[in-house]
Order: C-alpha cells, then structure tokens, then sequence
C-alpha cells in the first residue's frame, strides 16, 4: 500500500529547519508488496527477494497512484541502485497528470552507479530542477515514474516528496576505489547523492556512533583468537560463525532518544551471492529473548570490497536507560563492521529484508515416515549394484539410479542441475512396494551451495513422478524423449527447492503429495529437479495422514412393520468417507445378520427380525449394530417391536387358553403364520397366527 506519514525532523528539513519543525514526507513503495502501484509501459520484473523493481526497460512508466499536491510538496527523491559499471549515469523523471499521456514533468532527479544492483541510495532534487518550461503540479494528479531518454536506467525501490526543499548541503560526491588499482568517481556535480545521517555533519548530535575498536569479543575478551580481530582500517574483522561482540562502554538511551540503527558493513567480495540467512542482529546487555533491538539483512548480492556502507533498521521496541550494545552476527558468512550508530530522528531508508516466506525452513519428517536415506554408514549401508557408481543399493530392500546430471558422493547425489533425473525402485529393479496406505506429505532433506532465492514451486521444486519407463525404455540423454515423458505424465508429489545457503547446511522442506493413488502398489519412481541450479539430496521421507477411523452413525428413530412376526426395521444411517464402497455387517442382539456395501455416506437399510424368537411379552427390545473393519466396537441403535398375535396367544394363556397343533400336539410358543387348535375351557376353535 502507499504510505503518507510525517516524519519528524528528516534531512532535507535539517538543512534549514534545526530546531524541530516537522516535515510532511510521501513515500511510495516499489516493489510486489504494494497494489496500488501498476506498470503502465515497458517492462520490468519485481525482484521478491531484494523487495524492488529490477530489469526495466528504458520506455518504462510506472504509476504510482493519486497524490495531494496542494500539501506544498517542494522536493523529491528517488531510493535507486544504478550497477557497478564505470561512469553509468542518468535521471528518474517524475510526471503529474490524470493519466500518462497528459503527464508533464515536475522532478528530474539524477543519479549515479555505486557497484550494487541491490542497496539503494537516495538521490533527491528540487521540484521543476532543470526542466523546461516547468508548471508547478497542483490538485490530486497520478504521479508517473521514468527515466530520462538515452540514458542508463536503474533498480526502484521507491519515490518519495518532501515540503521542505533540498539546499547544497544535503549532497554529497562519491568517489570509489576498486582492487587492482583503478579508481572511478562520479564525475558529477554536486545535486546527486543524498547523504547518510552518518556522513552529515548536521546529525552530530543526533547520535551516538560506537566504531569497531569500542567492541570486544564476548567469548574471548583478551582476544586469543581471529574471531573479531580489528582490522588494519578499524573495522571488526573475523566474523561470521555467530560471533558477538559487545560495547566496551554502555549507551545513555534516555527516554526512548534514539529511533534507528546504522551499521557501517563492509561485507562481500567480487561475485558475491544472495543468501537468505545472513543477518546482524542488535541487542542490549545480553543476547537474550527480548533484549534485540535492530535486526540487518546483509546477504544482497554487491560488490564492495574497499567500500564500507550502511544498513539501516528501526528500533524494535522503546529502550530507556544505560545498556550495552551487542552486535552478532549469523553462522553463514560474515561482514566486516566499522562501526554501530544509534540515531534520532534522522530517518533514513531501512535496509529491505526479504519476505519471510523466502526464508529456508527446516522441516523435521515424522518419526514413522518411510526413509530412503542417501547418508552411507550404520545401517544404510552401500554398493554399487550395476558397478559403474551410478547405481546404489540400500538395505537390500531398494535402490537408486542416476539417470541424467549427477554422480554419487559420499553421503548424497551430488553433482546436481536443473534437469537432473533420479530413479528409486526395488533392489532387483523391478518396481518398489509403497503399501496400501496413502502418503500425504513427501520430506525432502537436502543442501544447496549458496543462499540465493530460487523462486517459488512452479520455478524451484523436485517432482516425483511414477512409471515412466512402462510403455518403453527412454534416452535419458535426449532432452525431446524426457521432457515428452514428463509432459505427458502427472507428477504424484511436488516439493519446493529452496536454498539452504551452503553444501553443509542441510534443510528440510515438505512438499505435498498431490496425486495418492500413484503412491500406493508397486511402482518405480522418478525424481526430477526444477530449478535454476542443484542440490544435494540427503534424504527422503514419506510420510503416511494421520489414521482416520471410520465411523457410523445410525437414526434414531428407525420405521418398523411386522408381518407374519416378522419385522423389517428401515434405518437411517451416515458413515464416514472412508467406509463408501466397504463392507458394513448388521448384527440382531449380537448376532450377524448379513452384510451390505454403502454407495454413498447417507441411506437407509432394511433389517428384517423374525419376532417369533422373543415371544416373552408384547413389547420386546432388540439392538442392531452396524459394524465395519477399522471400529472399535459397532454403532447402535435399539427398537421395541410390538407384535399383536404374541400379545394374544400370552394373553391367552393367562387365561388357561392352550394351543395344538393338527397332529394333536401342544406347543407353548405358537409360530406365525401356522393354523393351530385353540381350546378355551370346553371350546375348541381353528386359528391362524398371524
């Protein structure tokens, strides 16, 4: 979303503004983040884990929505990141109007390179600077970014507008040393660069810097080892590998005084790449839950090796009082620092950290998932099947084949690319048994060798495939046969491939299982990489749902006719899923009465119970259970049946009435159905017993 929010005190307001007065600030956002922004010409890419606009073309336009101009905006800047090439320089033109065609310029804001693609630095310029026959903008009009014709274009990360203008002394000229002898400078005037709070004399005092030498290792405060040596330019040295360090002397916060922390890095070398997890974080006293302070991505990729510059984060949380200041950094790859600074208000733009929906997760798989585990030793012991080092069997139960873009190390595939294709099945390569249960979740546990986003699933995963090779054998190494066998097959699993930031950092992300039924009987199975570079698979774990039990549960308030003493029981049932198509049995007082197979999870079913065997009163209680494989114990329902011809054969009785049948024999328990003597005192009468 646009953001308009004042700030209090910002540079540009310093220059003539030194007692307080605050300063009405816009600022824009430009990256994937923000809804409100739209390219409306050209092209360019938004980079997710940088948070910018990258790979602009120099034709493009980019709305950045409706602005108040009759707030007196006076000045403009523009957060950018212009390369590492020699003398590449040229302008962001901002334009006013109610749509594109009709946009005129009011901002012509200059920059120049500063060796990274991926740090912004801020270049500001007074509104109608060297434009033409400038009109000053006024009402609400959409405001429109590009670059000036025929020259060189730069990374977006946002625009901005301040009230108060900008004066000579809010600049600075850069001039920049590389190795091997050559110096470049920007060649400019002065009305380019924008300066750090750091390099402004006017923020003197407002902060309070600690350099490098002010620090002391905390687990080896004399020093007897490398780990955060000062280097030979005053910078802490040695780091990485989740080094603290911490203020020799404490820092008076006051009430809440300071607001932001700048931390002058020095942290890559030529070629440098991105990794998610490098961070420096900032405490107070102790690294403890609850004491940071400042949190610093510094894992974007530049080059910088005789340059120091500064990230920049808020303060966390308020902070009063005295405290040591603790900087520590991550275990994957360090930065030098020259030096902490803790400022009030002289807000500066923070250093972007990436989503966090970027960052490497490490699943753990459940403990009873089925393994195929590439580590050798211990149990998983290995030799080559086929002897030619592609072929691997494990436990005698399965093996694995390389089958394009890969050789085998000593604890996992390796030698891995984008297009490379493994194969899992039995020992003796026939297929694999997987069982009858189905898998939800596959756990891929593997590393990569740099930290770099690899974008999401569709463009960095490992597919599992099955049955490729049933209606013949492929060429692995002809590209056409592989990539129209995977066409023309559904994968069963998908597992998003991340960077784990290191060959030795071993991560586990969990990927669903997408199509089950591929992943029950034997079958053999095909991984398949997706992504723009390898990975060292470790292990994988399937993982098996939780059990569902199933269930039933019957009416309760079932239909019943007798007939001839037999009573058909009609019951309402609802069973879960599971049990549609299964066999169901129905038990009479505990006895199995037959079985029948549901078609969907609600219907009814006849039960028929021949009453003649309780004919004890004219009310007799019955219990019909329904039961299916996977119950602890049958549903239930139970049904009085009334039946009016064993009502009066027992009414009868009590009243000496007695019952033959024709062959002249008495019977205590007349059947339905049958004709039998009644003998009533001296009365004898012919009955049907219904």
């Amino acid at each position: 979303m646009k953001k308009a929010f004042t700030l209090t005190l910002g540079l540009a307001a310093m220059a003539i503004a030194q007692t307080g007065a605050a300063a009405e600030h816009y600022y824009v956002k430009i990256d994937h983040n923000n809804p409100d922004i739209a390219i409306v010409q050209g092209n360019g890419k938004f980079d997710l884990t940088n948070l910018l606009l990258g790979n602009v073309s120099s034709d493009l336009a980019v709305d950045l929505g409706e602005v108040d101009f009759d707030k007196g905006y006076a000045g403009a800047y523009v957060d950018a990141a212009n390369g590492w090439e020699n003398n590449i320089d040229g302008a962001v033109i901002l334009s006013a109007g109610q749509d594109l065609a009709s946009a005129t310029p009011f901002a012509k804001i200059p920059f120049k390179h500063f060796y990274t693609y991926n740090l912004p630095r801020r270049y500001g310029q007074n509104f109608g600077s060297n434009i033409e026959g400038y009109t000053a903008p006024t009402g609400k009009q959409h405001v429109y970014v590009s670059f000036e014709q025929e020259k060189s274009t730069t990374n977006l990360f946002g625009v901005g507008l301040v009230d108060t203008p900008y004066t000579e002394a809010d600049y600075v000229n850069d001039s920049y040393t590389k190795p091997f002898d050559q110096i470049y400078t920007t060649d400019a005037d002065k009305g380019i660069r924008l300066l750090w709070p750091d390099e402004d004399a006017r923020c003197a005092d407002k902060g309070i810097v600690i350099k490098g030498n002010g620090f002391y290792n905390v687990n080896d405060p004399e020093q007897t080892t490398d780990a955060g040596k000062i280097d030979g330019d005053g910078s802490i040295g040695w780091t990485g590998n989740n080094l603290t360090m911490k203020s020799r002397e404490t820092v008076d916060f006051g009430n809440n005084k300071y607001d932001q922390v700048v931390i002058q890095t020095k942290m890559a070398t030529w070629g440098a790449s991105v990794n998610l997890n490098k961070f420096l974080e900032v405490y107070i006293d102790e690294v403890a839950e609850g004491n940071r302070i400042g949190r610093v991505w510094y894992g974007m990729q530049a080059w910088r090796d005789n340059t120091f510059v500064p990230l920049v984060c808020n303060l966390e949380k308020e902070v009063t009082g005295a405290h040591s200041v603790i900087i520590k950094w991550g275990n994957e790859g360090g930065c030098n620092v020259m030096n902490v600074g803790l400022y009030e208000n002289c807000h500066w733009p923070v250093t972007q950290i990436p989503d966090s929906s970027l960052y490497p997760c490490d699943d753990q798989p459940i403990d009873d998932a089925l393994v195929f585990n590439f580590v050798q030793g211990g149990d998983n012991t290995r030799s080559d099947v086929d002897g030619d080092g592609n072929s691997k069997i494990y436990n005698n139960d399965w093996k694995c084949t390389i089958l394009k873009e890969g050789r085998w190390e000593n604890d996992n595939v390796g030698y891995t690319k984008n297009g490379t294709v493994l194969r899992i099945s039995a020992a003796d390569g026939s297929d694999y048994d997987f069982g009858t249960t189905p898998f939800e979740h596959i756990v891929a546990r593997y590393s990569t060798g740099d930290g770099s986003y690899r974008g999401p699933i569709d463009e960095s995963n490992f597919r599992f495939f099955v049955d490729l090779e049933k209606d013949g054998e492929i060429d692995w190494s002809n590209n056409d046969q592989v990539n129209n066998a995977l066409e023309n097959n559904e994968y069963a699993a998908i597992v998003r491939m991340q960077a784990t930031g290191g060959w030795g950092n071993v991560k586990g992300l969990r990927g669903d299982v997408t199509n089950p039924d591929k992943l029950t009987g034997k079958h053999t199975l095909y991984i398949v990489y997706k992504s723009n570079d390898g990975a060292n698979i470790k292990s994988l774990h399937f993982e098996r749902g939780a059990e569902v039990k199933p269930t039933i549960q019957l009416g309760a308030n079932p239909q019943i006719t007798v007939n001839n003493g037999i009573a058909t029981v009609t019951v309402g049932y609802t069973v879960s899923e599971n049990l549609v198509g299964k066999d169901i049995t129905i038990s009479v007082d505990g006895t199995y009465v037959y079985t029948f197979v549901p078609e969907a999870t609600e219907g009814t079913v006849d039960v028929n119970i021949d009453t003649t065997e309780k004919a004890q009163d004219g009310a007799v209680l019955y219990t019909i259970g329904f039961m299916a494989e996977g119950m602890d114990a049958p549903a239930t329902v139970e049904v009085t049946i009334q039946s009016s011809a064993i009502g009066a054969i027992e009414s009868d009785n009590a009243n000496g009435a007695r019952y033959f049948n024709l062959n002249g024999i008495e019977v205590t328990k007349p059947t339905s159905g049958a004709v039998y003597l009644k003998i009533e005192g001296k009365k004898a009468t012919k009955v049907l017993v219904k």
